[in-house]
């Protein structure tokens, strides 16, 4: 309570919130039951690894349903909206185009997977059949495994579709989907028949020797390379290689044969020839020669694996990203805040590195000595990167009333009351924290959505709490601050809204 008062009193403060309405959550309304290489249509995203711009990246799209598709995922629609419409709308179109159509599926249903995954309760004993309807409708699944029930992409309406995509994404679609239904590893041990794993190695193998240059080629090599490692490896509690002992298991072994035998010329094949080549030399023990062949095994794999950034749906997810930021350069930031704190900022620099967009911010925090404190920093630079669905905060500005973390996520998507995750930041000291964030509040203002967020340390139960509004990016700030000489009490800031905006303004 004490929180949120405070906040009451930024907010009012700086006059944020006025006439704002509580946005409510789309998991509580009962929706009805439901009966991506591609670079020629898509500009905007930069070739060069570094590319300067003067507003926010979008995407030029000469497809109208495709641009549909995208102003849907921009205005926050559910994954059944975008699968109704799809299933209204993929008759008669090219695979090109229906490749784009799941593709942005795909990355908004990733998004809201992390979102069922941290903040939803799915044990025997949520038996909410409203929500798992609504659940179900949205293309996700409960699969039990060792009497856990864990939510999945069900990826059937992408396999029953197969026949409009093009050849690389449908085969994708046939990997994926199997993970999808019966995940290769859980909680450290081999979830999956070793049969099963040797089918998903031959198959991912061969995705990537048919097509080594598609959007989806990085995300199918790392499931190769997951399952060639508890192939060559092994896990508990079937071993390859028993520690103590420092022999390779004969079973093993036999069954390396076997496959060599049965799948010749393969290049698993070759692999593992080389594998039990060195076997033999070293009479089953595990010899340095086995060791340093098998980390080039799987550091010849990294090196295989490239930036993309032509995946359209990942494109407009980031394009929704930014949106919780200015549009372009120049946006100025004036706060204020505990003990006659302030600082200016301003968005100096939009950039696409690698087709990622990156905002730089610089500014100052006031100097209340009137230039009388020596040896003191007051600089302030931040970085707001995006990743995937998530907004990342790098700062570095000592004297900057922020967070205790300079790199820190500070929301995710979906944006959904309720959100909840845990990240591990780290603090200057490089201490590892375990931090609960949660998206608690949802606003509707005259001037853009507000969403309040709050990080929580799990040791201790700190919080940090922060305003973000589309459009403007962090607009107040709180935590608690523990002098060690008194009581811990709030500080934080808020923008003055009257000298906030653009500068050209």
């Amino acid at each position: 309570m004490v929180m949120r008062r405070f906040f009451i009193v930024l907010i009012a403060i700086g006059l944020l919130v006025t006439g704002c309405k509580k946005k409510d959550n789309p998991a509580s309304q009962s929706d009805p039951g439901v009966t991506p290489a591609i670079t020629s249509s898509v500009t905007g995203i930069a070739n060069s690894p570094v590319q300067e711009l003067d507003t926010a990246p979008s995407i030029e799209i000469k497809e109208e349903i495709i641009r549909k598709m995208r102003d849907m995922v921009l205005s926050d629609k559910t994954p059944y909206e975008l699968i109704e419409f799809i299933q209204n709308s993929i008759n008669g179109t090219q695979a090109d185009e229906a490749d784009k159509l799941f593709l942005i599926l795909e990355t908004v249903q990733k998004a809201w997977l992390g979102y069922f995954q941290g903040s939803m309760d799915f044990s025997p004993e949520n038996t909410d059949d409203e929500f798992l309807a609504w659940f179900n409708n949205n293309g996700f699944k409960l699969i039990t495994i060792d009497s856990d029930r864990v939510p999945a992409i069900r990826y059937d309406v992408y396999w029953n579709n197969r026949n409009s995509l093009s050849e690389w994404y449908a085969h994708y679609i046939e990997i994926i989907r199997s993970e999808s239904n019966e995940p290769s590893v859980w909680n450290g041990k081999l979830n999956i028949p070793v049969e099963e794993l040797e089918n998903r190695i031959l198959k991912t193998s061969d995705y990537m020797e048919k097509y080594p240059e598609t959007i989806k080629t990085n995300e199918v090599m790392n499931y190769y390379e997951d399952y060639l490692f508890a192939y060559l490896y092994g896990y508990d509690p079937d071993p390859v290689c028993d520690v103590n002992e420092g022999l390779i298991s004969r079973k093993h072994y036999e069954r390396y044969k076997e496959f060599v035998k049965n799948h010749a010329g393969s290049t698993v094949s070759g692999i593992l020839s080389e594998y039990i080549g060195l076997i033999e030399k070293g009479n089953f023990s595990l010899t340095d020669e086995i060791m340093f062949f098998l980390e080039d095994v799987f550091s010849g794999l990294n090196e295989q694996k490239s930036a993309d950034a032509s995946n359209i749906g990942v494109q407009i997810m980031a394009e929704r990203m930014v949106k919780l930021l200015p549009g372009k350069t120049g946006f100025f930031w004036r706060c204020f805040g505990f003990a006659e704190y302030g600082h200016n900022a301003v968005l100096s620099s939009i950039r696409l590195v690698d087709g990622n967009p990156v905002y730089i911010v610089t500014g100052e925090v006031d100097d209340l000595s009137g230039g009388e404190t020596q040896g003191d920093d007051f600089s302030i630079y931040l970085q707001y990167t995006i990743e995937n669905n998530i907004l990342v905060q790098s700062k570095d500005a000592p004297l900057m009333m922020d967070s205790d973390f300079n790199g820190i996520e500070l929301i995710r998507y979906p944006f959904i009351t309720g959100h909840k995750w845990i990240q591990y930041p780290v603090d200057d000291k490089g201490n590892k924290y375990s931090i609960e964030t949660e998206i608690i509040n949802i606003y509707e203002s005259d001037d853009g959505t507000i969403y309040e967020v709050e990080y929580r340390d799990m040791s201790n139960g700190k919080v940090e709490n922060r305003l973000i509004q589309s459009g403007k990016g962090t607009i107040g700030f709180t935590k608690i601050y523990d002098d060690n000489e008194n009581e811990p009490f709030y500080i934080g800031y808020t923008i003055y809204e009257e000298q906030t905006g653009y500068l050209d303004n």
